[in-house]
């Protein structure tokens, strides 16, 4: 067992009409009971995108039949159309259905969101000082035009050279050139940061900007390398994808001293055929049952319990102002709870793989 503050959890991927053989979003509220969470946020590319108010109340609608007493948010989408960002911003703005935040997907990851090009970038920008929008702005943070390579789902690893950490720190300065350009004064939200450098650089900015700049760190990017793909293959492959040994263990001497503000889980199953047998393997992977073994995992190495408690809830808290008083749980690893996702991402370090056998050799 291990103890610790009820979690909020603001990336969680619980999929819709893409797998219409699978209820995830059911499924995700099971496992989110079970390890300790109280609230969510939704991320929007989903089929059908959550990028308007009328598929926002279809979809919360739908949650409030599994969530039981979990609060339940979601990250509204934008793209590259002009009126829909403003829409989009503008519901933000007025709150409907719970909003706080809106996502920027600036490369494709999982479906065909991606906002990639410069054009579509400074146009988004430009209606957040139009309208004055001053609440949370979330984005996937890599630059396609310095993706490297190509990726070959036969050498898995080759995804992680494929979108290098450059790729996200370099968005990343961008993004924030053109949000400090338009005088923004919410808060850009870093998704899934996989670089240390993305790190520093925004330590660095944090001196300059008007806005508020918040990390979010996952559970795979603090434990896992892309030594894993020797045993998972494309079960591990995510975007972004995983790094080297030693970018993992500075990423973790990071998260213990404080550096990031969120646990971000960026749970996202898929079925195990379009990761494993698929033509083009998909991205992502469940996290949601790790939490109480990460949590663990993050006491032994001696983290500092108001660096944790900021991290599991009080940050999510406030920015995503869900009022929600601390609540102290008791939870417990349970291992068997992978079943269901077909794979364990986390089997060579969670006490449950000692026996793991290599699954992808070259």
């Amino acid at each position: 067992m291990v103890k610790h503050l009820k979690v909020i959890d603001p990336h969680v991927h619980f999929r819709w009409e893409e797998y219409p053989d699978n209820n995830y979003l059911k499924l995700g509220f099971e496992h989110a009971k079970a390890v300790g969470i109280c609230a969510v946020v939704e991320q929007p590319n989903t089929k059908p995108g959550l990028e308007n108010l009328d598929a926002i109340k279809k979809r919360t609608e739908l949650a409030d039949g599994y969530r039981g007493d979990i609060k339940h948010r979601i990250h509204i989408g934008l793209t590259n159309n002009r009126d829909q960002v403003r829409q989009a911003l503008c519901a933000v703005m007025d709150g409907a259905y719970g909003l706080r935040s809106c996502k920027t997907f600036l490369s494709d990851s999982t479906g065909d969101t991606g906002v990639k090009h410069w054009d579509d970038h400074k146009m988004i920008w430009d209606e957040v000082a139009d309208i004055g929008y001053n609440r949370i702005w979330k984005a996937h943070f890599e630059n396609e035009n310095l993706f490297v390579g190509t990726f070959d789902p036969k050498d898995p690893i080759t995804h992680s050279f494929h979108r290098p950490e450059t790729s996200e720190t370099t968005q990343f300065e961008a993004q924030a050139r053109l949000a400090y350009d338009a005088r923004f004064q919410g808060t850009m939200y870093v998704a899934h940061v996989s670089s240390t450098d993305t790190v520093d650089l925004a330590k660095n900015l944090r001196k300059f900007v008007p806005f508020e700049i918040v990390l979010e760190t996952t559970w795979h990017h603090m434990f896992l390398n892309w030594n894993d793909y020797k045993y998972h293959g494309n079960n591990v492959k995510m975007n972004p994808p995983l790094r080297s040994p030693e970018q993992q263990e500075k990423h973790l001497e990071y998260v213990l001293r404080g550096e990031f503000q969120v646990i971000g889980g960026d749970h996202a199953p898929h079925t195990p055929e379009r990761k494993q047998h698929a033509e083009k393997p998909a991205s992502g992977v469940p996290t949601l049952i790790f939490i109480p073994k990460g949590i663990e995992r993050l006491q032994k190495h001696g983290i500092n319990e108001a660096i944790l408690n900021n991290m599991l809830f009080h940050n999510a808290n406030r920015l995503f102002e869900f009022g929600i008083r601390p609540q102290e749980v008791e939870t417990r690893y349970d291992p068997s709870l992978w079943v269901p996702y077909g794979y364990n991402p986390f089997a060579r370090i969670d006490g449950s793989g000692e026996h793991l056998k290599l699954v992808h050799t070259r």
